[in-house]
């Protein structure tokens, strides 16, 4: 990168839109609300509504229910786009020459699923001028904290929601939603007593002496099978070397939750 250019990274300002990505996020979000498809607005249109920080990423992410799929694939290519289920535990995507939109009902290494408690704390937003509603912030942490991984890591959107948020999540929903992976929220918590050392009236202090004592607790409970293993959860590439030649278990849950070609439920 020369010094000229910028890099890609995230600004404090208004979402920007070209003009025939505006025109097509907005055919396609009327479509699935004329549908009556239940989905909820994430990615980056969700980080600027939470944090005020915009990056352009060409897409739209939507979650949605696994059961809801075949019928948002269908109203997405009578609107023009191609369809195709990428991962069927997880992804299925829409798009033309140059814009996308990512349909997701779960995350990558299959131990979360998209259901319906997903949506009982959905918040309005308007994107591309259309009415729509925004995954909420508790739902967002969650799906971004597995990310962390040698291409792709969300660390810093958590902890700019965090801070955006002035930590006012309900952290209970939080845990119930990662359920044993709740030690994850301990671990973004520490990053950001480290990012903003300034910044711990943001944090939940409280809970994050409860989650220190639960692995205090775990450390004097009879030892854990030598194989037990999560890096996978975190990155499906830096920890290939564990499994395929340490022989550690694979945690992931990857049965697919719809048929590869039709997206319909199985």
């Amino acid at each position: 990168m020369s010094e000229s250019e910028e890099p890609d990274v995230g600004r404090t300002g208004e979402a920007q839109f070209a003009p025939e990505q505006r025109e097509l996020f907005a055919r396609c979000l009327r479509a699935l609300n004329e549908g009556g498809v239940p989905y909820l607005v994430a990615g980056a249109h969700a980080k600027h509504a939470y944090t005020g920080v915009w990056r352009d990423t060409k897409d739209l992410d939507l979650f949605l229910c696994a059961a809801d799929l075949e019928r948002v694939l269908d109203l997405l290519a009578n609107e023009g786009l191609d369809t195709s289920v990428e991962y069927p535990h997880w992804l299925a995507k829409a798009s033309n020459d140059d814009y996308f939109i990512d349909l997701i009902f779960g995350m990558g290494h299959g131990r979360i699923q998209v259901d319906e408690s997903w949506f009982a704390h959905k918040r309005p937003i308007e994107v591309a001028g259309v009415e729509t509603f925004l995954i909420p912030p508790e739902e967002l942490f969650v799906s971004k904290a597995f990310v962390i991984e040698r291409y792709r890591c969300d660390v810093a959107d958590i902890l700019h929601l965090v801070l955006s948020l002035k930590g006012e999540l309900d952290w209970a929903r939080v845990l119930d939603l990662l359920g044993n992976h709740r030690a994850l929220v301990l671990v973004h918590l520490l990053l950001f007593d480290f990012v903003y050392p300034g910044r711990r009236d943001a944090l939940p202090k409280e809970l994050m002496q409860e989650l220190f004592d639960e692995v205090q607790r775990r450390w004097q409970e009879p030892r854990l099978a030598a194989k037990a293993f999560r890096g996978l959860l975190l990155d499906p590439h830096s920890f290939v070397v564990d499994l395929d030649d340490w022989g550690y278990r694979d945690a992931r849950e990857l049965e697919p939750l719809v048929d590869e070609k039709s997206g319909e439920l199985l």
